[in-house]
C-alpha cells in the first residue's frame, strides 16, 4: 500500500503547471472498494449521525487504511476533518487552509516532501492539496508527527490537546504559551506541573484554538463511543 501511495502522489504531483491523473481513479477504486474496507463500513456507520455519513461515506474507506497504517486513531483523525472542514473536501478557510483536513500549502508540500524523500519542490498546486486522498494521507501524517514529537507525554488527554494546539496554532505558539523554547521543556513541564499549571497555560493561546480543543475533544469523545458500541 505504501508503494501505491508514493506511485500516485508522484503522479499527480505538479512541476511547471504539469498535472499528471493517470492513477487517480485506480487507486480510489483500489481502496474504496475493496472488499476487506467494504466490510468495514457498517461498522463505522451504524452510529454515526446521518449527516455525518452522507458527508463522509465517500472517502473513510481511505481514512479507514491510512489511520491504521500510520498508527494514528480513526476517531481522532474524523474528530480533526469534521472540526476542520465539516467534511468538505472543497473547504477553503480564510487564513488559506485547504480541503477535509485544512492544510496550510506550507505544512502540505513538508509532509509531501516526508514522503517522497529527496523529492524538492517549490509548492504543491492547490487543487493537489485539496484532492480527498493527498489531503487525508499529508493530514495523517501531520498528526502522526506532531503525536511523535511529544509521545513522552504521559497523560493521554494532554498529549491529545497539545498535538491539537500544534494542528491548529503550529508547536511553537504552544510552546510560546508554556514559556518553552524547546520540545523536551514542555514535555518536562506538563509531565511534572499541575493539572492547574496545563489549563491556565492553554488559555494562552488564541481564542480560536482553544475552541477547537473544545470541539475536536467534544467530538473525538463521541465518534470513539460510536465506535466501541459498534465494535
Amino acid at each position: 500500500m505504501t508503494q501505491i501511495i508514493i506511485k500516485f502522489i508522484v503522479s499527480v504531483i505538479i512541476f511547471s503547471g504539469i498535472t499528471v491523473t493517470s492513477t487517480v481513479t485506480s487507486l480510489s477504486s483500489q481502496s474504496f472498494v475493496d472488499g476487506h474496507i467494504s466490510r468495514m463500513q457498517p461498522v463505522v456507520y451504524k452510529d454515526f449521525p446521518i449527516g455525518d455519513i452522507d458527508k463522509f461515506q465517500k472517502f473513510i474507506p481511505y481514512v479507514i487504511v491510512k489511520s491504521k497504517e500510520n498508527k494514528v486513531s480513526l476517531p481522532f483523525v474524523l474528530a480533526v476533518m469534521k472540526s476542520e472542514s465539516n467534511f468538505n473536501p472543497k473547504a477553503i478557510s480564510h487564513a488559506g487552509a485547504l480541503g477535509l483536513m485544512q492544510l496550510m500549502p506550507s505544512t502540505a508540500k513538508a509532509e509531501y516532501q516526508k514522503i517522497i524523500s529527496g523529492v524538492k519542490v517549490a509548492s504543491l498546486n492547490k487543487r493537489l492539496i485539496m484532492h480527498p486522498e493527498v489531503n487525508i494521507i499529508l493530514g495523517i501524517k501531520y498528526l502522526q508527527y506532531l503525536e511523535e514529537t511529544v509521545q513522552k507525554i504521559k497523560d493521554p488527554t494532554k498529549r491529545r490537546k497539545i498535538v491539537l494546539g500544534g494542528y491548529n496554532a503550529g508547536l511553537r505558539r504552544v510552546k510560546a504559551s508554556f514559556n518553552c523554547k524547546t520540545n523536551a521543556s514542555l514535555i518536562w513541564r506538563i509531565n511534572n506541573y499541575s493539572d492547574r499549571y496545563f489549563n491556565q497555560k492553554l488559555k494562552g493561546l488564541p481564542t480560536e484554538t482553544q475552541n477547537y480543543l473544545f470541539n475536536v475533544n467534544q467530538t473525538f469523545h463521541e465518534y470513539s463511543s460510536y465506535l466501541e458500541e459498534s465494535a
